[in-house]
């Protein structure tokens, strides 16, 4: 059999059985087991496989079809420009974050003039938002925290291969638990599916990421007002603080942090979508 035969015999594999963008993924699993990239995949076409090399593509193609998110099985994501170390028990970084990055690099920029620029972000995953930033933006001390053990480990070689090792530094912590120092911008992606809504997702999500970092609680909010109480004491002024939500919650959050913060500007940015995203509370006097 040869590339192109397999090729088309795994399109309509993943066709049949509803996976979306089947010619791009299985392209991207067929190279991945070859060790070679799509376009020398494409250049080889009529190349012959070998009987290993197709087994290997086998088991492959049966994880996926067993709804296993590809970017599990290919070991990577891009998020930003980046090629980021997922694998199961770490949360897959979403395009619609990248917003969440353009703008904390837009704030800190801003804040070129006070040095040291502290940024944290809560419920790093893979590290990708961190990462991102600290890619983008230099003279700053980022701290990156989360609960999990796997995820900090996955996170603290996606900085190290992307030479920021020594900007972002990350801790396991509970949200805002044991911080005692300002923070100027605090960044947070944090779990914020309601509940009854989690059995309910795709199963690439529901079944194989981390329910920890879907669900969050019966309306969503729980940790989000959690962490917004805990930073009441921490952010200073003219601080930041962004958060990914889903577009529902941005009332019951901004109603929140307007009791915290009275005189603070809030400000929604959409996605590519056109749907409220990423929350942007201004700390004023």
């Amino acid at each position: 059999m040869n590339i192109s035969e397999k090729l088309i015999h795994v399109q309509k594999s993943f066709r049949s059985e509803g996976i979306p963008d089947s010619e791009l993924e299985a392209s991207l699993l067929i190279a991945t087991a070859l060790q070679q990239t799509r376009s020398t995949l494409y250049a080889n076409l009529y190349e012959e496989i070998s009987q290993t090399d197709i087994n290997t593509i086998d088991v492959f193609v049966q994880r996926r079809l067993q709804r296993e998110p590809l970017a599990y099985i290919l070991g990577n994501r891009e998020f930003y420009g980046l090629q980021l170390e997922v694998s199961r028990g770490v949360f897959i970084p979403r395009p619609e974050t990248e917003l969440l990055v353009d703008i904390a690099i837009a704030r800190i920029r801003n804040m070129a003039s006070r040095q040291p620029i502290r940024v944290v972000e809560l419920g790093t995953g893979s590290g990708a938002i961190s990462i991102a930033v600290a890619s983008n933006v230099s003279g700053i001390t980022s701290l990156a925290t989360d609960i999990s053990n796997v995820a900090l480990g996955i996170a603290k070689r996606n900085a190290i291969t992307h030479g920021v090792s020594d900007s972002v530094k990350f801790l396991r912590r509970d949200l805002l638990a044991c911080f005692s120092d300002s923070i100027d911008v605090l960044i947070a992606n944090l779990p914020y599916i309601k509940s009854s809504r989690v059995s309910a997702l795709a199963p690439e999500i529901y079944l194989h990421e981390p329910i920890e970092a879907l669900d969050g609680g019966e309306d969503g909010c729980r940790l989000i007002l959690q962490m917004l109480e805990q930073a009441k004491q921490l952010v200073r002024q003219d601080s930041t603080i962004l958060l990914e939500m889903d577009p529902e919650q941005f009332t019951i959050i901004g109603l929140h942090a307007r009791k915290l913060w009275p005189a603070a500007h809030l400000t929604s940015h959409v996605d590519l979508s056109g749907s409220d995203r990423i929350l942007e509370i201004t700390i004023n006097s």
